[in-house]
C-alpha cells in the first residue's frame, strides 16, 4: 500500500539515469501491486480472536470484522460491527483506524454510510480521519452489516 506520492517516488527511484530491464520491472511491479493489492481483515471479538493491522479498539463492548482494500485513494470496506455489552451504544466512536494510509479523506463530506441488520434496522456509520464512528444506536447483540467505498487522502 502507498500514497500517490509514495508509488511516485518509488517508480522515480527505480528509473535512474541507468535504466535496466530489473529497473522497469520493478517499478512496473510497484505499480502493479498498487492496483491488485492485499485485502486486510480485521477481527475484534473480545476474550477471542483478535487481528488488527489496520485499526485499534476501543471497548470490549464493541465486537467487529471488518475487510479493507484498498487500490490508490479508494477503500472498499466491507464487514460487521456488534453490540457485546449489556446496553445500547449511540452516536460513539466505534473503532480507530490507526493505519493512516486507510483513514478518509480529511475535509471531505457525505463519508455517512448505512448499515444494516438481519431484522431490517439500520444505523449511520460516518468516517472522520482516524475515527470510525456509529451516528444511531446499536441493539444489544445485535449485528450490523456494511459494504461501502470510501476515499482517502492521495
Amino acid at each position: 500500500m502507498a500514497t500517490k506520492a509514495n508509488l511516485i517516488s518509488a517508480i522515480n527511484g527505480f528509473l535512474t539515469a541507468i535504466i535496466t530491464q530489473a529497473k522497469v520491472r520493478s517499478s512496473a511491479s510497484a505499480t502493479v501491486d498498487e492496483i491488485y493489492n492485499t485485502t486486510y481483515t480485521e477481527n475484534y471479538y473480545p476474550l477471542s480472536t483478535t487481528t488488527t493491522n489496520i485499526t485499534t479498539t476501543i471497548s470490549l463492548q464493541k465486537r467487529y470484522r471488518i475487510l479493507f482494500n484498498k487500490s490508490g485513494n479508494r477503500v472498499n470496506c466491507s464487514g460487521l460491527i456488534q453490540n457485546f455489552g449489556d446496553s445500547i451504544l449511540s452516536n460513539t466512536t466505534w473503532l480507530t483506524i490507526s493505519n493512516t494510509e486507510f483513514q478518509a479523506k480529511t475535509f471531505a463530506f457525505d463519508q455517512i454510510f448505512i448499515a444494516r441488520s438481519n431484522t431490517g434496522a439500520s444505523a449511520r456509520i460516518s468516517l472522520t480521519a482516524g475515527a470510525f464512528y456509529v451516528l444511531d444506536s446499536i441493539v444489544v447483540g445485535q449485528q450490523y452489516y456494511f459494504n461501502f467505498n470510501y476515499i482517502t487522502n492521495d
